[in-house]
């Protein structure tokens, strides 16, 4: 007996933690249309700052403008610097606008991923979908490298006359 009371209550403290006999609040939508930069797996060098975009809408099909004060938050994986959170300007239903972030690649070659999600205000994350970046970093290639040092046994193989120097100019001539 004692235990089905326990339970009882248990069960009626979460249903009004969670107030389930209230109406539905109605939650932005948000539909992801595309990568505008930095596709998936789309190669970049180590150590660059660069910048993502994502094309986003609102989605909701009625008359639901998104609320003031929401934001693409950065929610896990590689972060690819400081900036953890972009500001978004409120969207009509169905209007569709690009998000742009700061970013910087790893000074590491491979595979990265870093996930983002639409927040509002008050903290409530929505949309159902997250927005990724998945650069792959390049590493120096074999080829490059043999061109680099071919290219600097060549310039340190030319004769030293002045008029083959470029003026530098904090030197006299």
């Amino acid at each position: 007996f004692f235990l089905w009371l326990t339970i009882k209550n248990l069960q009626a403290a979460i249903g009004a933690y969670y107030d389930f006999e209230s109406p539905n609040i109605s939650v932005p939508s948000m539909s992801f249309v595309e990568d505008v930069t930095i596709g998936e797996g789309e190669s970049i060098p180590p150590d660059t700052q660069f910048i993502k975009t994502w094309r986003i809408q609102n989605s909701d099909s009625g008359a639901e403008a998104w609320p003031p004060g929401v934001c693409l938050k950065y929610v896990g994986g590689d972060q690819f610097g400081h900036v953890n959170m972009v500001m978004v300007r409120s969207l009509e239903p169905q209007e569709i606008a690009d998000v742009s972030v700061q970013m910087c690649s790893p000074s590491r070659a491979g595979m990265y991923q870093g996930q983002w999600r639409m927040c509002t205000a008050t903290g409530l994350y929505y949309g159902g979908e997250y927005v990724f970046v998945q650069p792959r970093v390049r590493g120096l290639s074999l080829i490059f490298a043999l061109e680099l040092l071919d290219s600097e046994r060549v310039t340190s193989s030319l004769p030293h006359s002045h008029s083959l120097k470029t003026p530098h100019a904090f030197t006299s001539p």
